[in-house]
């Protein structure tokens, strides 16, 4: 999806990312459970039974230092049957998001391949990577 990001001063195409609630830490992994959370916050879709929630790495930083973030990377399969499910309805703060960019292997090639979305903005290195996650297979 399109998410505004202040800093870049635009939409850029995200994929569901947040921090930990401390809810969250009571649950035997939080990690998925914030993951799924934010999920159902920014676009609406419930994981059911036959879909799978995966850590795919806890600990991933995007540069060594003393004071950078750290970002864990999940990997969700979301069988859905109706898109209109879609929505930003539990977006919350200063959450802003634009619409919904739904893409195909040869989609996601062309987004990898040029670097930069339909607008002409650059991918955030989590999107990249998870573009190349799909392409790639390794999510099934």
């Amino acid at each position: 999806f399109y998410e505004y990001r202040y800093p870049a001063g635009s939409y850029l195409l995200g994929l569901p990312a947040g921090l930990i609630d401390p809810a969250d830490l009571v649950s035997p992994d939080p990690i998925k459970t914030a993951m799924i959370r934010e999920i159902k916050e920014e676009t609406g879709l419930s994981i059911g039974e036959k879909d799978t929630v995966e850590v795919i790495n806890p600990l991933v930083f995007t540069a060594s230092g003393f004071s950078d973030e750290s970002n864990a990377i999940v990997k969700a399969v979301i069988h859905v049957n109706d898109l209109s499910a879609l929505n930003h309805k539990g977006a919350e703060g200063t959450e802003v998001f634009g619409d919904f960019k739904l893409v195909d292997k040869e989609e996601a090639r062309r987004l990898l391949k040029e670097g930069r979305d339909d607008y002409g903005h650059y991918l955030p290195l989590v999107a990249w990577a998870a573009l190349c996650y799909f392409v790639s297979d390794l999510w099934k």
